[in-house]
């Protein structure tokens, strides 16, 4: 994942370099559930505990129709759990999404309102995952499962900004990300492998230079 980050920085700065504005830095909000799938087909899903975000974007070509922007995001804080209470026995089996980073592409909708800015985009990246599944029996605590890893992820997002002035805009949209496969190894000498995603509502504020 560093590598990648490194990579990424230098082309985005080094294309950034050839354009003196169109900087912009957004921070977001996200109403979205995270999705747990398995071999098996078994599906659950949960709301998260509202994910945010920070980015950073470039305008870097400008046509009749729109702009095309290249961003650079993070966002954290994302998390599945399920917990069981039993007579003698209790469990909690719980995923985080530790850390995501995109690097996206945008295409930004002029309008016959100047000041509504639509948009749609894709983004591919990495994602840290964490799994835990933690009992105690007879108030004695035991790993049950675990595992952790660094996944290829990738994003999907269409929304709307709306500009107030120059400067600052606000706007919704909805967002997909895919954050890899996971493969858990049971105390039981078993091992399963998830797949975990993500969508939902999300609304940001953006200031441009």
């Amino acid at each position: 994942m560093k590598k990648l980050l490194v990579i990424v920085l230098a082309v985005f700065f080094a294309n950034a370099a050839l354009f003196a504005e169109g900087w912009q830095v957004n921070a977001g909000i996200h109403l979205s559930k995270l999705t747990v799938s398995d071999e098996d087909n078994d599906y659950r899903e949960q709301e998260s505990n509202t994910p945010i975000s920070i980015a950073i974007a470039k305008e870097f070509k400008k046509t009749e129709s729109g702009d095309w922007l290249l961003e650079l995001s993070l966002m954290t804080g994302e998390k599945y759990e399920e917990k069981y209470l039993g007579y003698s026995i209790s469990a909690a089996f719980e995923i985080k999404m530790k850390t995501a980073f995109f690097a996206s592409l945008y295409y930004q909708f002029n309008t016959s309102i100047a000041a509504l800015k639509p948009y749609a985009g894709l983004g591919l990246g990495a994602a840290s995952l964490k799994v835990s599944d933690v009992a105690s029996a007879s108030g004695s605590p035991f790993v049950n499962g675990s595992a952790s890893g660094t996944n290829f992820a990738y994003q999907l997002a269409i929304g709307a900004n709306y500009f107030f002035n120059e400067n600052i805009a606000a706007g919704l949209g909805y967002g997909y990300r895919y954050y890899g496969s996971i493969e858990i190894d049971w105390d039981s000498n078993d091992k399963q492998i998830i797949d975990v995603d993500s969508r939902g509502l999300f609304a940001k504020v953006t200031y441009r230079f």
